[in-house]
């Protein structure tokens, strides 16, 4: 990322995680829905910011903060989304962890 290329480009390239796909987006998240390490970088960051390495259980990661948003005033269809957004994430997690532990166990 250092070196010119973009965090997009880096996560497509390097990402084991299946966010890769789409350049690393996670999409909208709020608290409680990430693991404590990585939400304590996420909203401890300035948009547009990109953070040193994070570990958690599931390895490192680099982070880019794309947006904020104020979830006092989020209409009924933003809630829906991140619902539906922190849904997808939690499921690609527990599958991420239960293939990588299948993996370590042969």
């Amino acid at each position: 990322i250092t070196d010119g290329m973009s965090f997009e480009e880096a996560a497509a390239q390097y990402s084991s995680c299946p966010s890769k796909q789409a350049g690393g987006a996670l999409g909208q998240f709020g608290r409680g829905q990430m693991v404590k390490e990585f939400e304590d970088a996420v909203f401890s960051m300035q948009v547009g910011e990109i953070s040193e390495p994070v570990k958690t259980q599931f390895g490192y990661h680099i982070i880019k903060l794309t947006d904020r948003t104020d979830r006092r005033n989020a209409s009924l269809e933003d809630v829906y989304q991140e619902a539906k957004d922190g849904c997808f994430m939690e499921k690609q997690e527990k599958t991420y962890t239960e293939r990588k532990e299948a993996l370590s166990d042969k």
